[in-house]
């Protein structure tokens, strides 16, 4: 709930939270044997990175502060989309958006909303300004 309502600092305390409580060795819940807020939780971590609804696609909308430096690889957008992205500072440095299909699609970022096309089978890369460096 905390990463779509773009909230990191709400996420960081209870991703802290879930993995300092919840999970056994195995990833079930250590107080029983389920594993439903495993994959819950994995689902969240994606929600924190990337989110897309409604013709817009948004990177890192709920980044937690601890992870202040990361890259991630082959995340799914609605719409047949694949993303992958690096942040250092907290802050994106560069990504790049896949589609087989190809299609336009807006991405806000920061105070900045960009409107990017990708042709079908193409990639594009964007900066930290969320400008294409194709």
């Amino acid at each position: 709930m905390w990463a779509r309502l773009e909230n990191g600092d709400k996420v960081d305390s209870l991703v802290q939270f879930y993995m300092n409580h919840a999970p056994a060795a195995n990833l079930h819940n250590s107080g029983a044997n389920q594993s439903d807020a495993s994959f819950g939780f994995t689902a969240a971590v994606a929600e924190a990175l990337l989110q897309s609804h409604a013709g817009e696609i948004s990177l890192l909308p709920a980044l937690p502060a601890s992870w202040r430096d990361g890259s991630i690889k082959g995340l799914r957008a609605r719409g047949g989309y694949e993303v992958s992205m690096t942040w250092k500072d907290g802050k994106l440095t560069g990504a790049e958006i896949s589609s087989d299909k190809g299609g336009c699609f807006q991405s806000p970022q920061r105070r900045k909303t960009a409107l990017l096309t990708v042709k079908p089978g193409g990639t594009i890369h964007l900066d930290a300004g969320l400008v294409s460096n194709n």
